[in-house]
């Protein structure tokens, strides 16, 4: 999906959380088990902070879950020792992916339990469904391509000609990543931002 075209270029950075204590636990995240950073992520996000300190970033956009809100909240410090103070918005359409059922449990029991689920998550991740507790249906990575696309055309328009950096996670950055370079969703695992 191609967003907006326009005249003046807009510069967006895309910054995933860093490490938080269940990606260290190698468990699923999703939207719904919520996490802290750990040492190791606080120490990354620092890292990036430095870098990313002299740019004059207008506005950061932070997913609501802690992980994030911890990254965006360093990034916001960052660029603070440069003078640079971006007004800081907390963005739901950042958040994660919704995976009903999995989130919480390790990557290991989810293969072993549900091996046809997670065999369409890898291999099909367009048609991917999952059930939710109330027995309603969900299409995890349609429905967040769908969010992250939506929001992208409304600060495509917000922000003509700014700076902006978005801090979410690993799936709203892989549709960030699939429309950037003109792949298809199905190629969902195919691309990686850590």
């Amino acid at each position: 999906m191609q967003y907006e075209e326009q005249t003046t270029a807009t510069n967006v950075w895309v910054m995933r959380h860093g490490q938080s204590t269940l990606n260290r636990a190698q468990c699923y995240q999703g939207c719904g088990a919520e996490s802290e950073l750990t040492a190791m992520g606080f120490e990354s996000v620092r890292s990036a902070g430095k870098r990313l300190s002299g740019e004059s970033i207008d506005v950061v956009y932070s997913s609501p879950l802690v992980r994030a809100q911890q990254t965006a909240a360093l990034m916001c410090e960052a660029l603070a020792t440069n003078g640079i103070s971006p007004e800081l918005r907390i963005e739901p359409a950042l958040k994660e992916l919704e995976l009903p059922g999995w989130e919480g449990l390790p990557y290991e029991s989810v293969t072993r339990d549900q091996p046809e689920a997670f065999h369409r998550f890898r291999t099909s991740p367009a048609h991917f469904h999952l059930t939710k507790p109330n027995g309603s249906e969900i299409w995890p990575v349609q429905e967040l391509e769908m969010r992250v696309h939506t929001l992208m055309i409304r600060l495509a328009r917000e922000h003509r000609g700014g700076k902006i950096l978005l801090v979410t996670h690993g799936g709203p950055a892989r549709i960030l990543l699939l429309a950037a370079l003109g792949m298809t969703l199905d190629r969902f695992h195919s691309v990686q931002q850590s």
